[in-house]
Formats: structure tokens, sequence, C-alpha cells
């Protein structure tokens, strides 16, 4: 159990790390965005006033490069990282917010979309109540700093034939807000929070769902090349992996089991013993296993450990680590078990070759077994 949880945890602060690295390149893509558009007022294509523009554009451009300092240096898979590299992002909406107002609406999704690919929820509410924050800052900050959204400056609620009369070309509006600070997060600040809510909360769903569906789908492949009774993979399993992987690699290493007494056990106390000593080889040979060491139960008593890039030192330390291993779980037990073990190594290439000759060192070891019992 505590290997299987080792493994979990190391999985997760993997996919943390994953996440994060995407996290920062989706903020340097944000970047190279507004490059564009930067790059398009500059030319006068777009007509943004460039003191906003420029201002904008620069306080971006620093924020990114802390974002991609942040992910490099402060190490990818500690926890905190998202929570810093989601403030940044947030930041970023907001600065672009504020001094281009109307035109970056849309932006304030960003982070929020980012968020949904972390595995704990509390991470798109943190996103969430930032971006709220941010969205109201860069309302009033737009409101009189930014690019002059003229729908907040005279508050406008109908269509145009309201304020244009047919055949005329002059626009006829009501009085400039008199009241921003009250008008503004009423108006618009909290649409904008509710219809980023319903993102968020159909977002998450949807993220959710698609990740239950993965997990769903991958248990269901670890069923079909597990075994039941030992957790270590099935022979299905190792026929696909001595097919397609193990012959690409340089060198591989093979330790071959076979649980010794099986029948007799089975004959004499019944096969819930019997099953004790297959349960019991299984459970130390998966406490073994890694990323680049896959045990496999092949038969009804017949185990295998392949070790990937492992030369005969490192085979022989495996064997040496699995006996004491062994012994340790016949003392804790109530009856004593045994297991004939044999190794050996040789390229990838020649990996069919390679387990035959640990069996064939394996059945000698039984053999010298079954003589020192007579």
């Amino acid at each position: 159990m505590k290997v299987q949880e080792a493994k979990s945890s190391a999985n997760f602060n993997a996919l943390e790390g994953k996440a994060n690295r995407y996290s920062a390149k989706g903020q340097v893509t944000s970047f190279l965005i507004l490059t564009a558009v930067w790059l398009l007022n500059v030319l006068n294509i777009f007509i943004i006033d460039s003191r906003l523009m420029n201002t904008s554009y620069v306080i971006s451009f620093f924020i990114t490069v802390i974002c991609v300092l942040v992910c490099k240096f402060g190490g990818e898979e500690k926890p905190w990282v998202k929570y810093v590299l989601l403030f940044l992002m947030v930041l970023f909406t907001t600065i672009i917010g504020a001094f281009l107002t109307y035109q970056a609406v849309l932006v304030l999704a960003i982070p929020i979309c980012y968020s949904m690919q972390y595995y704990q929820r509390k991470v798109v509410y943190y996103t969430y109540i930032l971006s709220v924050i941010g969205m109201f800052i860069s309302t009033m900050f737009g409101y009189f700093y930014g690019l002059c959204d003229a729908n907040m400056l005279v508050l406008t609620t109908g269509p145009m034939a309201q304020y244009v009369t047919e055949g005329s070309s002059v626009a006829l509006f009501d009085a400039v807000n008199a009241n921003p600070w009250g008008t503004l997060p009423l108006y618009y600040v909290l649409p904008r929070c509710m219809i980023l809510f319903a993102i968020t909360m159909v977002g998450s769903y949807a993220v959710r769902a698609s990740a239950k569906k993965a997990i769903h789908e991958a248990k269901l492949k670890r069923l079909s090349e597990t075994d039941g009774m030992t957790g270590l993979y099935n022979k299905n399993k190792y026929m696909s992996m001595l097919e397609k992987h193990y012959p690409k690699l340089e060198r591989v290493g093979v330790i071959f089991w076979d649980a010794d007494g099986l029948k007799k056990l089975n004959d004499t106390y019944g096969h819930e013993v019997g099953d004790t000593l297959i349960t019991s080889v299984g459970l130390s040979i998966l406490e073994m296993c890694s990323d680049t060491k896959h045990g496999y139960r092949i038969g009804g008593d017949e185990f295998v450990l392949i070790l990937e890039h492992a030369d005969e030192t490192e085979v022989r330390h495996a064997v040496e680590e699995w006996k004491q291993r062994f012994e340790k779980m016949n003392q804790q037990g109530e009856a004593v078990f045994h297991a004939s073990v044999g190794f050996a190594t040789g390229t990838g290439a020649e990996i069919e070759d390679v387990i035959r000759r640990a069996d064939e060192r394996m059945y000698a070891e039984k053999r010298k077994h079954a003589a020192a019992e007579e």
C-alpha cells in the first residue's frame, strides 16, 4: 500500500508540474498575442491610444518574465507554484483590462480556463475570487485612466435608435455618469462576475467529468492488464511488452521466480494456503516495482521482474533485496514459504533468450531445494 501511495503522490506531483508548465506556456502565448496587437497598433492598423497600449505592453512583459522564472526556478512540482502562476495571470488580465477596457473583456476568462486543469477545485475558486477582484480594479481604473468606454461614460441602456434619430449623423446621449463608483460595480462588474461564475461552474463540471471518464478508462485498462490476486501485471501485458517495448532497449535484466511446493500446499492444506503463497511472492515483487522495474505473474506460480537499462550488478542487488524482503515476510507470517529464483542480463533485442536463461537458473535452484528436502 505504501508503495502504491508513493507512486500516486509522485504521479500527482508530475501532473501538477505538467499543469504549471502549461500555465506558463499559456501566459507566454497570451503575451505573444498582445505583442501582435501592439505591432498592429504601431502600424496604425489598430487605433488604440499609444500611451495606453505601450504602458500595458511593458507591464505585461515583466509579468510574463516573472511567470516564466517562477515556473523554471521555483520548482514546477511545488504546491505553491500554481497559486503564484495563477495570481500572475490574473494580474496580467487585470492590467490589460485596466488600460484597454472594453477591448479586453474576454481576457478575464483566461486565468479561469487555466485553473481548471488542476485537480483541486479550490484552485478554481481561488482564481475566480482573484478574477472578481481584478475585474473590479480593471473596471474602475479603466473608467478613469484607461481606454474610454462610452457606454460606461454615459450609461447607455437601449438600442442605437434610442440615441440617433433617423437620417441624423449626430448621437444624442444623456448626462455623463454622475456616480461611477456606484453604477459601474452594479451594472458592469456584477453582471460580468455572474457570467464568469457561470463559465467557471460549467467549465469545472466539464473538466471534472472528462477527468472522471479518463480515470475510469485508465482503471479498466489497468484491470485488463493486472493480475487480480497479486497486483502485478498479467500475462497479456507481459506478452505485449515483450513484443513492443523491451526489444527497443539497449540493456535488460530479468529475474524469474517459481513458488515452491504450491501443489503440495494445495493438496495438504487447501487452496487458501496456496493462495497465500502466491500473494506473498507477488507482494514481495510488487514492492520492488517502479517506472523501470515491471513485475508480471505469467503463470499460476511463475513470476518475472524485468529491469530496464540494468547491468548484472543491479540485478544481483535486486535479487538480494528480494530475498531479504521475502525472508522478513516469512518471519511475520504463520507459515514459512519458499520460492526459487534465477536471473540473467542481456540486450533488449535478445529479451526472450535472457528470459530463457533466467528461467533455467531458476529451475537449477529449484532442483537444489528439492534435493535438500529429500
